[in-house]
């Protein structure tokens, strides 16, 4: 990164990127627009009751002592402010290497005061955009370019066979890479079919950038398809759902540029996330007559879900695998309600209504 040409906006957008990427995960990162006064603060970021304040100064030549004589006076000035926040850590972000000098004065700064001092200088950021390798390459490359000289050696023989194409596809995902901070897609092909899955790159890809799926309908749907629906999404079934291009007429997707748009004549499935393998719990189905009991089954919980209506049970018995719109409904046999014992199977504890999961 060539830091001395970045500018000012350039530097503030690469360095609020890179603070993100390393503190998304675990704690709530706020970049401080300073053009009504940063009050000391330039990105904060808190985590539990830690404040940690960052201060960016664009000096790609340092703040020597023999020029620039007002830039140590500025970095003072900004500290004294940031400790009016109370802050665990403060850190000075600089795109250039400090001398020793330099690093001095900056760690001097703590001097009998109870915040630490840090620096990300050059080499610190050098080493996060290594590691963020796709970061770097949303700000440094013209990706319309790069992305059309990819696509022209798809095109191209692949003399070498499948070694080729492992080597283009992968240079065609890291171009896919740095077209957000946030996301990216990963692709595969399936015939004459290609498919996109939009995966996040940190876990708080959907806080920070939320992207949102709205469905335009195209008249009333079958009884069959609102019964499949209402099961999927109001209760949290396990279940597929197909929409056939007749029954959408617009899907719409918003968030980043790079995603958002309208798409017609389209078939829409959504189907469970990635089962999360449940423990073997014990559980009992009990049906009654008023308050007696009249059927009790043992069995396992294969499933929990919920929805915008209500919750789901699926419970494996010896004899099948019976579903629960709700934790406890009434059905043609009487009250079914579903008892949970805690622990492994084969061992017993409190027995706990399933109206707890």
């Amino acid at each position: 990164m060539e830091w001395d040409r970045v500018g000012q906006p350039g530097f503030d957008r690469i360095v609020e990127a890179l603070v993100h990427r390393v503190y998304d995960a675990t704690a709530h990162v706020e970049a401080v627009n300073g053009r009504g006064g940063d009050d000391g603060i330039d990105i904060k970021v808190t985590h539990r009751s830690r404040v940690r304040i960052f201060q960016l100064k664009y000096y790609p030549d340092g703040f020597p002592t023999t020029a620039h004589k007002g830039r140590r006076k500025s970095i003072r000035q900004s500290f004294s402010r940031a400790l009016q926040h109370q802050p665990w850590e403060w850190i000075l972000v600089v795109p250039c290497t400090l001398t020793t000098a330099e690093r001095e004065f900056v760690t001097s700064l703590a001097a009998g005061q109870t915040v630490r001092v840090g620096v990300w200088d050059r080499a610190k950021l050098d080493g996060l955009l290594a590691i963020h390798a796709d970061l770097e390459a949303s700000f440094t490359r013209n990706q319309l370019f790069e992305a059309a000289k990819v696509y022209g050696q798809e095109r191209a023989l692949l003399m070498n066979g499948v070694r080729d194409v492992s080597a283009r596809v992968t240079a065609l995902g890291r171009q896919v890479d740095g077209l957000d901070d946030h996301w990216t897609v990963d692709f595969a092909r399936q015939g004459k079919t290609v498919v996109h899955t939009l995966r996040g790159k940190h876990p708080r890809a959907h806080e920070v950038s939320p992207v949102e799926i709205t469905l335009t309908g195209n008249g009333s749907l079958t009884p069959d398809l609102a019964q499949a629906v209402r099961r999927s999404l109001g209760f949290g079934l396990p279940e597929e759902v197909v929409l056939p291009r007749g029954a959408v007429e617009i899907l719409t997707v918003s968030g980043p540029e790079w995603l958002s748009g309208e798409h017609r004549d389209v078939e829409v499935r959504w189907q469970p996330a990635d089962k999360v393998p449940l423990a073997e719990t014990v559980v009992e189905v009990a049906f009654f007559d008023g308050e007696h009991v009249t059927a009790c089954y043992p069995g396992t919980l294969a499933h929990v879900g919920r929805g915008s209506v209500g919750r789901s049970v699926r419970v494996d018995l010896a004899g099948g695998s019976p579903e629960f719109d709700d934790p406890c409904v009434v059905r043609r046999f009487g009250l079914a309600a579903v008892h949970v014992f805690a622990g492994e199977a084969g061992a017993r504890g409190r027995a706990a209504s399933a109206a707890d999961l």
